[in-house]
Parts: C-alpha cells; structure tokens; sequence
C-alpha cells in the first residue's frame, strides 16, 4: 500500500477490506471505521443500525432490537451504505453471504472481521 507517495496520501494506517475480481481485474478497498452496519433485514425497513468497534482491530460489539423475525436475514456492512457486507451462518461470516436468520428479539451482536467469526446472543 505504501510503494509510491501518492499511495501513502490514499491510504493511512489501518484495516482495509479488498474486494478483488480476478475474472473482471478490478479491486476496491474499504476502510474499517468506528462503526460497522447492521441490516435487520426486516420488511419495510432498509435502515444501517451502527454496532461500535469494541477497541479490538476488527471486533465490533452492540445490541440490536427486531420487532419481527428478520425475513431476509441480518446482515453487517462495512459503510452506511448498500456496498461490502457479510452474512453467515453458524458463526462464520461470509462475505457477501446470505443473511443471518434472527427472531424477534434484542441480541447482542458481536462481529470479528478478522477471525470472521459473529455471535447473537439473545438475551
């Protein structure tokens, strides 16, 4: 990231997520800020529900509140934005991966981009 001054004006210290298309030979990059966001995947609800980075590089943690059973499955975004995001199951995160299966509940969320592990513990 750091060969040439341009690069290093570009990109500062920190984590990125690189999306890389071999077969198209493009890649983007997003930096990892203070927050990630959650989509409930609740119907008639697009809104990004921001869950904290707890201090730990790539670990954020919060609570989250469903009305209803998520019908698409949550899912966690790198921007406030309908970009980068992971889904999962049992778990594991999965980038770009289908939604994770919730009830109607308050969970705490805990999401670790870097061992790409989540937990949702109802409580």
């Amino acid at each position: 990231l750091l060969a040439s001054s341009a690069a290093s004006d570009v990109y500062k210290d920190g984590l990125y997520l690189f999306d890389v298309s071999l077969k198209e030979l493009t890649y983007k990059t997003y930096a990892l800020g203070d927050n990630i966001y959650c989509y409930y995947g609740i119907e008639n609800d697009n809104s990004f529900n921001p869950i904290a980075s707890t201090g730990t590089a790539g670990e954020y943690s919060g609570t989250i509140t469903l009305a209803t059973d998520s019908k698409w499955g949550a899912q966690f975004y790198i921007e406030n934005a309908w970009t980068a995001f992971y889904g999962g199951s049992d778990g594991k995160l999965y980038y770009n991966g289908d939604g994770i299966m919730l009830k109607a509940g308050t969970y705490t969320i805990t999401v670790n981009l870097i061992d790409g592990t989540y937990s949702a513990v109802q409580q």
